[in-house]
């Protein structure tokens, strides 16, 4: 899907999805559509997804998961939970565990100080975490490792990778 996804593809391949009926296939379904490079059908996916005929709620997070585990994806589902916070904690209620889990697959790839400070106003604009509580708190120290490693590592690593004349 990646390598050759195209809107076509990715419509043939969903069409599929909305078919299939066995949960197995359609997890790898679910998987496979995330796989896409262009960010629109990446953002038609999210916005699919959401409706319960189409995605299974105990699938959604899932399939945000599946979306974001994407590197152009990943900004859009960050993106997409902050902006709709509020209707996914309707919808899923504050003290649905795999809504606090969301936030750590998320962000677990987040290495710059911009990125933790977006972490901290969303927490900040948004204090009650429920069920969430301890993940926020892992998401964010999560981050600034991140943040710490590059600091440490990256110039040995780019000299040492500068010096390896086959590289």
């Amino acid at each position: 899907m990646a390598s050759v996804g195209n809107e076509q593809s990715w419509n043939q391949v969903w069409d599929i999805f909305i078919g299939e009926t066995d949960a197995q296939e359609k997890a790898k379904l679910m998987e496979a559509l995330a796989a896409i490079k262009q960010p629109w059908l990446l953002q038609r996916y999210i916005n699919l997804a959401w409706d319960e005929n189409n995605v299974r709620g105990q699938d959604y997070f899932t399939c945000l998961q599946y979306i974001s585990a994407n590197p152009i994806g990943q900004p859009l589902v960050w993106d997409y939970v902050r902006e709709n916070w509020p209707g996914l904690v309707k919808r899923f209620g504050i003290n649905e565990r795999y809504l606090g889990r969301m936030i750590p697959a998320i962000t677990s790839s987040f290495a710059t100080q911009t990125k933790l400070e977006e972490m901290e106003s969303f927490f900040k604009k948004y204090p009650d975490a429920g069920a969430g509580t301890a993940a926020r708190k892992q998401a964010l120290e999560t981050v600034k490792n991140n943040i710490k490693w590059l600091k440490d590592n990256q110039e040995p690593i780019r000299k040492w990778l500068d010096s390896q004349p086959d590289l």
